[in-house]
């Protein structure tokens, strides 16, 4: 109710003459809290990481989400959008020629958030680890002296993830 009357002061102060229900403010309020919330987050004091990509996929799904419910978020929502996926895609997209795998890595190293990947982004993650670990063995950089590496198997999709790994490769370092 106090903010309600700020408000109401602050508008009338300025002449600004706002016409506006406040079951629309409300209304705006609900839709940018998962921005405000991931924002906070992300700027606090424990974001990881591994919780970058996962945050971004969460307001992706909101937005769209947001548009569909309701045809008078369309174009802010169109446009958030587009702004996460230019100013995100040397994280996000996979295709794009300056992307920078530490954010998939971290998240692919994290259990709890890996499984929010997408196929697409899971199973380049996979693949670039893969292709990290067995550079890092060949090297001899590596503290084990063997192991099996499944080969990444990307042509079955769970959520990302492969039900089934392709073909073992020993690989024997130093």
């Amino acid at each position: 109710m106090l903010l309600k009357t700020a408000i109401i002061d602050v508008c009338g102060d300025r002449l600004w003459g706002i016409e506006f229900q406040w079951s629309d403010v409300e209304k705006y309020v609900s839709f940018l809290k998962p921005l405000a919330v991931a924002t906070t987050y992300l700027e606090g004091d424990y974001p990881t990481a591994a919780s970058i990509i996962p945050e971004l996929l969460s307001l992706q799904e909101h937005f769209l989400k947001a548009k569909e419910i309701d045809s008078s978020f369309k174009r802010i929502c169109d446009q958030i959008l587009f702004e996460i996926q230019s100013r995100f895609k040397t994280i996000m997209d996979v295709t794009d020629a300056n992307f920078d795998m530490t954010s998939l890595m971290c998240t692919m190293l994290n259990p709890s958030k890996t499984l929010e990947l997408p196929g697409e982004l899971f199973d380049e993650g996979k693949r670039r680890l893969y292709e990290f670990l067995k550079t890092e063995m060949e090297q001899g950089l590596c503290l084990v002296s063997e192991i099996q590496l499944p080969v990444p198997n990307t042509s079955q999709e769970c959520n990302g993830a492969s039900s089934e790994e392709g073909p073992s490769t020993n690989l024997i370092t130093g």
